[in-house]
Parts: structure tokens; C-alpha cells; sequence
């Protein structure tokens, strides 16, 4: 999975179809779609009781059955720690979901109990958290930020030589977050990144930075 299209922090079961469908078809007319290439569609509410979470994942689950976009699209929860206990009782079970995103915490607490059965991904800033988050054998990790962006402004982004070295470290495991666009992405690309997370720009001009990513992967 080449892009990991965030949703917005007021995902709502309402607005999911045409959140999805404004990503998927421009995704599916691509190179990316053409060469069976799927985008993962990482429901992320951390503010929002789990309950909440569940419907807005339902929502887009029934979205993709209605869009017949099952080839392109895989559904990924972003769980906390109180997500992960919920997952593991049960929740979102029956192909509900193709993956997990885990939280820092949600991470730490995979040292008392069993790694996930789907596959699952993790966040990092640093080489100590990289370290620190390669013990639970992720099949993904996001580095950040890799560019500045408004939701991290306190935080300088990855210098070249930092984001080269956990870059080479964790090889196709890394994903770049942090003001991925359709203008930065020709740079990161070049810096050697072959997999990116987005928000904001999912959310804004999903068709421009589908296209930006086809050329970057898939120049002609």
C-alpha cells in the first residue's frame, strides 16, 4: 500500500461515502489502480468513544461494498490502548477490518499480550522510538514529520541525513507522515520514500495528490 489516506478528526458515518468515493475514483483511473495497487483508508478518531469509531468504519466498509472498491481500498483502525482491548474482545471482528494503526501506548501494551493477527502498523519520531517500536514487529511504521506541517508546528521536520537513516533502517516498513501533498511529494520520493500517509491533503484535493503520487511511482 502505497498511500495511507487519513481521515479527518470529524469523520462522521454521513460523510463517508463521499469521502471515500472522492479518494477511490481517481485511485482506480490511476497507474496505481491499474497495476492493482490499494490505498489504506486509516479511520483515525482518537477523541471519539469507540462506539463512534466502529459506525464510522462500518460506514466506510459499506461505502466500499456499494463503490465495488474492494480491490483498492483496505480499512485501517487507529487504536489506543482502550481500542486495542476492544478489538481483541471482539470489535470490528468479520473482515470489519483489513488492519490496525497502533498508538504509542497501544504499542507499549503489546508487551503483555500477543502481537495483532491482522497486519498492523506503528508510529516513530526518532531512531530510540524506531528501536523502541521494531520489538513488536510491525509491518509498518510511520516516521514524522518528514515536512513541516501545521498539525506538528512546534516540531522541525526530518533533516535529509535523519529521515535517510531510518529510512535504510526500516527499508519498505517506512511511511512518511507530515505535510504530504502533491508538491512535496516529488522531493520525498526522490529522498527515496516509496510510501507516504496523508490527512490534509486527503481531505482537500485527493484527485491532485492520486495523481502526484502515480507520477512519482509510475513515471512515464
Amino acid at each position: 500500500m502505497p498511500l495511507f489516506a487519513i481521515t479527518g478528526p470529524d469523520a462522521t458515518p454521513a460523510a463517508a461515502h463521499g469521502a471515500l468515493a472522492a479518494l477511490v475514483e481517481p485511485w482506480r483511473r490511476s497507474s496505481l489502480g491499474a497495476s492493482s495497487q490499494a490505498v489504506a483508508l486509516v479511520v483515525r478518531l482518537p477523541t471519539r468513544p469507540v462506539d463512534h469509531q466502529l459506525a464510522v468504519l462500518a460506514a466506510f466498509a459499506e461505502s466500499r461494498r456499494v463503490l465495488d472498491a474492494r480491490p483498492w481500498v483496505r480499512l485501517v483502525w487507529r487504536v489506543d490502548a482502550a481500542g486495542l482491548a476492544a478489538w481483541r474482545a471482539g470489535a470490528a471482528r468479520d473482515g470489519l477490518v483489513d488492519g490496525l494503526h497502533l498508538s504509542g501506548g497501544a504499542c507499549a501494551a503489546l508487551t503483555d499480550v500477543p502481537r495483532p493477527t491482522l497486519p498492523f502498523g506503528v508510529p516513530a519520531h526518532d531512531a530510540e522510538e524506531v528501536g523502541q517500536r521494531l520489538g513488536c514487529a510491525p509491518d509498518w511504521v510511520w516516521i514524522s514529520p518528514v515536512r513541516p506541517t501545521p498539525s506538528k508546528a512546534a516540531a522541525a521536520p526530518l533533516s535529509p541525513a535523519r529521515l535517510e537513516q531510518l529510512r535504510s533502517r526500516l527499508g519498505r516498513r517506512a511511511v512518511g507522515l507530515g505535510g504530504v501533498d502533491a508538491s512535496t511529494l516529488p522531493g520525498l520520493c526522490a529522498a527515496g520514500l516509496g510510501r507516504y500517509a496523508a490527512c490534509r491533503a486527503v481531505s482537500t484535493d485527493p484527485r491532485a495528490l492520486v495523481s502526484a503520487l502515480a507520477a512519482c511511482l509510475h513515471p512515464r
